[in-house]
């Protein structure tokens, strides 16, 4: 793959996106960009991590995809979850008001609890984990990086 436009994630919703489970993030800002765009799992963590790990479908979710919680890991995260990788690639869509979100996009953006406070819904599709994780350093901004093909 050529160079893809990252934007960082954090986790546990950089894995959950890369592996298509969650499909409507909510940002603070909006970009021109549509397509092809990289999941970077941002190296701090959130917060919020251990909140959203008690919601039974971000536990699920992680659960099948092989990253159980676990009560004694760094904020409740698995051992094996990534962190200061690109883990994946999804098709940025559209971007839409927070506002102006239909229910369906509403009730698709609480499923794996968005903690977050953001004016803008990404919308996602066809997520594609990568085999191997793309170690890279990262920005606030989405930054361009090189994927192997």
């Amino acid at each position: 793959m050529p160079v893809v436009t990252c934007v960082a994630f954090h986790q546990p919703w950089a894995s959950l996106v890369a592996h298509g489970l969650k499909r409507v993030k909510l940002f603070n800002s909006t970009m021109r960009h549509r397509g092809p765009l990289g999941v970077y799992a941002c190296r701090k963590v959130w917060p919020q991590t251990r909140l959203a790990l008690n919601d039974p479908d971000v536990a699920a979710g992680l659960a099948g995809i092989g990253l159980k919680p676990d009560a004694f890991g760094l904020h409740g995260l698995h051992p094996d979850t990534p962190h200061g990788v690109v883990i994946g690639t999804v098709d940025l869509v559209d971007i839409v008001r927070a506002d102006a979100a239909t229910p369906r996009q509403r009730a698709e953006l609480a499923r794996y609890g968005d903690y977050s406070k953001g004016e803008w819904l990404w919308l996602l599709a066809n997520a594609r984990p990568l085999a191997t994780p793309v170690r890279c350093k990262a920005n606030k901004r989405p930054f361009p990086v090189d994927l192997p093909s």
